[in-house]
């Protein structure tokens, strides 16, 4: 009867309720999804000049929620300060930054320094809005 019937519906609904959670999760996604080309611009115009600074492998990847994407990457520097200075300029704008240890590489005798960049651009972070400061790296190799 019509018990029988309400039971059955509600069966199907529930069948339902991962396939609908897939399409919020992926419109949610999509609508946060940032363009990869803006967001290297973006990154791009706070890093140093390739004259003190070149990447071997750089990395954005979007993200939702509060992180806009993550950018990762590996790269060589004339000295340790100018990977300091690149933190501090991507902190100011808006990024979190997570430093880490620099090496020396033999690879490049012009540029010795070589680092791993970790940050995360945050959605709401405008530049009013006052960044976190970064921890200044005790780490040095």
């Amino acid at each position: 009867g019509l018990v029988d019937r309400e039971l059955d519906l509600d069966k199907q609904l529930k069948a339902g309720e991962p396939r609908v959670l897939a399409h919020e999760r992926l419109a949610e996604w999509n609508e946060s999804r940032a363009d990869t080309v803006e967001l290297w611009t973006r990154i791009q115009q706070h890093l140093p000049t390739t004259d003190r600074i070149y990447f071997t492998d750089f990395r954005v990847t979007p993200q939702s929620g509060e992180v806009v994407a993550k950018i990762t990457g590996t790269g060589q520097a004339k000295q340790r300060a100018d990977v300091d200075d690149m933190y501090q300029r991507l902190a100011e704008n808006g990024f979190r930054v997570t430093p880490t240890a620099t090496r020396t590489a033999r690879k490049d005798p012009d540029f010795p320094v070589q680092f791993d960049l970790n940050v995360d651009l945050l959605r709401d972070a405008g530049p009013n809005e006052k960044p976190p400061a970064i921890a200044s790296s005790e780490v040095r190799s």
